[in-house]
């Protein structure tokens, strides 16, 4: 199925459904669109298009964050602490070891629970303007 886009979402919305006793928020048609214009046939966005649908996939994101954090919270520590667990392993003993977390857009760690920062925000502070 990892080559298999229709699939997966309709996998992805099976399983939510299951779990959340509700549909989840996908793409709307026209973001849909512009991905498969972009994917399928070589498409080159305008820009303003390009923020829409970084916006729209971290809308989507960000409340699925949200979500999970907020009915989800033990498994998604438990997660995070088994993948740093492995690195650690794979690190050995024979150094001392640190690890650091660099905040990103999208993360699973912070609370998120009261809002987030707008995804131009983000832009802005890379240096780009919107």
């Amino acid at each position: 199925m990892s080559q298999q886009s229709e699939r997966q979402l309709g996998a992805y919305v099976f399983v939510y459904a299951l779990e959340y006793k509700e549909h989840p928020v996908i793409l709307s048609n026209k973001m849909t669109e512009i991905r498969n214009n972009v994917a399928h046939k070589g498409s080159i966005p305008e820009r303003g298009e390009v923020i829409a649908f970084g916006n729209a996939v971290y809308e989507i994101i960000q409340k699925g964050v949200q979500q999970l954090r907020a009915i989800k919270q033990r498994e998604v520590d438990g997660v995070l602490s088994e993948h740093v667990a492995k690195i650690a392993e794979k690190m050995g003993t024979q150094y001392p070891r640190a690890f650091v977390v660099t905040p990103t857009a999208i993360n699973v760690i912070e609370n998120i629970s009261s809002g987030y920062k707008p995804f131009a925000e983000h832009l802005r502070e890379r240096g780009i303007q919107v």
